[in-house]
């Protein structure tokens, strides 16, 4: 658990972690510098717990944010699972344990539970967060759980918490998180995905997820026009996911990988128009390296779906910044209108979290089946 200035909060999110059911756990603080007293009730909290003995605290020399913190956590964790959680959220009771059980009936890279968002006046909103998983298993050869992610659609969150992760997964595949990044979620996680070989999903709820007013993720979801900081750490995002594209040229994910990659850089490129934080030259260079195709017209003819990979490479090339947006924009509502009317009169209804789960297996070898335990 990273520590930096949430005193009001830390008091509670140490306890729900320290008074879990699971014994043996081992507990790791990273002090990451904060100004306020958010060490000091830790270490108020110790003195009496009788769990005090099971916790590590380990400080940073100066702040070097989230990222840092949580591969602080990867390299000194002694056991053969890690969790991570944030400081001013909590963990149910019973919420490791549960993960532990699932890993040890079918031992995988990381299993995923499902979690549960509190709103600002402490009650559940199930707006503020995704359904619960259905319960899951893939597992296979290389790419299994980016064949599941990318081409069957079976979600996961970006978080990094509330997933139980093989230490020597993440050790193997040297899986960190980008030091500076304000969303260190989302790297960490797209790595996971594609190195991952097995997952678990739990419908369980285990974490308990707060919308806060001072946390980052919420001043981004409530604000049009973020900070530019905020901004360039989605940029930055977008570049990553681009540089990892030719190693997956020719295999059946890249058309799906282009695709995902595309979409975050629209949002971004939107994002970047919106701000005040950026002169009408800057907008026009950034959105334009953004919402530049990041395939050429030869592949994109190569590609599978077409129909969504030509009119925004044909969109890439409109002159000025304004069309661009606009016909983005209005390419994003179009796709979003036709793929619900798709699902409305070829499904009729909402498939339960059972059909979801039964899918086809996948043609790389790895299954994919609902786990119920009979």
């Amino acid at each position: 658990m990273p520590v930096y200035n949430v005193e009001k909060y830390v008091e509670q999110a140490l306890l729900s972690a320290l008074n879990q059911t699971f014994e043996s756990i081992e507990f790791i603080i990273v002090d990451d510098r904060g100004s306020d007293n958010s060490m000091a009730i830790v270490r108020r909290i110790l003195q009496s717990h009788p769990r005090a003995s099971d916790v590590r605290i380990i400080a940073h020399e100066a702040n070097i944010g989230l990222g840092a913190a949580r591969n602080t956590a990867i390299d000194n964790a002694r056991g053969e699972y890690i969790y991570f959680m944030d400081s001013d959220d909590e963990v149910v009771p019973d919420g490791i344990a549960t993960l532990y059980k699932a890993m040890q009936e079918t031992p995988v890279d990381f299993v995923v539970a499902s979690y549960k968002g509190i709103t600002l006046n402490g009650r559940s909103n199930p707006l503020f967060c995704a359904p619960p998983y259905p319960d899951m298993l893939v597992a296979g050869a290389d790419n299994a759980v980016a064949k599941a992610y990318y081409l069957e659609k079976r979600r996961i969150s970006i978080f990094t918490w509330n997933k139980l992760y093989s230490v020597d997964f993440l050790r193997k595949n040297k899986i960190r998180c980008i030091p500076h990044q304000l969303s260190e979620d989302v790297f960490f996680t797209f790595q996971v995905i594609l190195k991952a070989c097995s997952c678990r999903w739990l419908s369980a709820v285990t974490y308990l997820y707060y919308q806060r007013k001072e946390s980052l993720t919420t001043r981004w979801r409530c604000c049009n026009a973020p900070p530019r900081r905020a901004i360039e750490t989605l940029k930055e995002i977008v570049e990553i996911k681009r540089g990892y594209l030719p190693q997956y040229e020719g295999s059946e994910l890249y058309a799906q990988m282009v695709q995902q990659g595309y979409i975050r850089a629209v949002m971004t490129a939107i994002r970047v128009y919106q701000s005040a934080d950026y002169t009408r030259a800057e907008k026009k260079r950034e959105i334009a390296q953004l919402l530049k195709y990041p395939v050429g017209l030869r592949k994109v003819a190569r590609l599978s779906q077409k129909h969504y990979h030509l009119p925004r490479y044909l969109i890439s090339k409109v002159p000025g910044v304004d069309a661009k947006i606009r016909l983005s924009q209005a390419m994003s509502f179009l796709w979003r209108t036709m793929a619900r009317l798709r699902y409305f009169f070829f499904c009729g209804r909402r498939p339960s979290p059972r059909r979801l789960a039964l899918g086809k297996r996948p043609s790389s070898g790895a299954f994919c089946r609902s786990h119920t335990g009979q």
